[in-house]
């Protein structure tokens, strides 16, 4: 007898159902994948194109885990589910998603119903290309479900995502897209204060209406950190003698007016050789 595999992947693949399951099934064992100690603290909350969205319970596990255990999860998930199904994981900041309860007021909306007419047809026609008897009936079971409960959805007011058309209880942006979303705003912040460094948060605000200052904060910080690293990574390689020059002096002045806020000609030597540091500002040109 055939393996039952042999039958569903090539028939979900025809579907555009296999990705999609596999994906699925990384947000199901991510608790299992992970471990009694990280699992109470995350929560796998979406998966799109391989990239695993996971919320964390606090800033302090947002970093622990950005630090070295990403590379570790990813080879875990994808060992269980037999190929590479997951490329890349993205910590989001906290809160924790809250559990559904079914005591909920509006939890009876929720009650699924007997699909109608047209909803069954579609099944059937599905499944009309399976042969294995128990498959078909499982996989009708299954999609019979599915459309019951995306019909529930709908007519508890549940939208599609501004974006794509993964339902939301509030017609909002998904997870995924919301940090596809918050990826670009924070690249075009970050493009933009290379470009200006002078640039104010109202500034920001005004070209990135979303921005919050806490986001304009940690991305100003990325960019004094790069430059920091870049000009005294070049002061260590090179003699003592060596004047600043070039894209390194660039570095330098937009680092030192994104430090103040100031454009290159609002800044003194005083102020050069406060954000540089003695040792550099030797460097500095006359």
């Amino acid at each position: 007898m055939l393996r039952l595999n042999k039958f569903l992947v090539p028939l979900m693949q025809k579907l555009d159902l296999y990705q999609p399951c596999r994906e699925r099934a990384a947000l199901v064992i991510w608790p299992e994948v992970v471990g009694p100690y990280v699992a109470p603290n995350t929560a796998a909350v979406g998966i799109k194109r391989g990239v695993l969205f996971v919320r964390t319970a606090s800033n302090a596990w947002l970093a622990e885990l950005s630090m070295g255990y990403r590379r570790s999860f990813i080879e875990r998930l994808n060992a269980r589910l037999g190929e590479e199904v997951v490329k890349e994981i993205r910590f989001l900041p906290p809160p924790l998603p809250v559990a559904e309860s079914t005591h909920e007021p509006d939890a009876p909306s929720l009650e699924l119903q007997a699909l109608a007419s047209e909803d069954e047809a579609l099944v059937e026609e599905v499944v009309a290309g399976v042969e294995a008897p128990e498959l078909r009936h499982r996989l009708r079971r299954l999609m019979r479900r599915d459309l019951a409960l995306r019909r529930a959805r709908l007519r508890a007011g549940w939208r599609p995502c501004q974006r794509c058309e993964v339902l939301t209880p509030d017609g909002g942006v998904c997870v995924p897209c919301a940090e596809e979303r918050r990826k670009a705003r924070r690249g075009g912040i970050y493009r933009t204060l290379l470009r200006a460094p002078w640039s104010s948060p109202i500034d920001i605000k005004a070209r990135f209406p979303d921005t919050s200052l806490h986001e304009y904060q940690q991305v100003k910080a990325r960019l004094l950190h790069g430059l920091k690293s870049d000009v005294y990574a070049w002061s260590r390689a090179q003699p003592a003698d060596v004047k600043l020059t070039g894209a390194m002096l660039g570095k330098a002045l937009r680092y030192c007016m994104l430090r103040f806020g100031k454009r290159p000609h609002e800044l003194d030597r005083r102020d050069i050789c406060f954000a540089l540091g003695r040792a550099i500002f030797a460097r500095y040109p006359q």
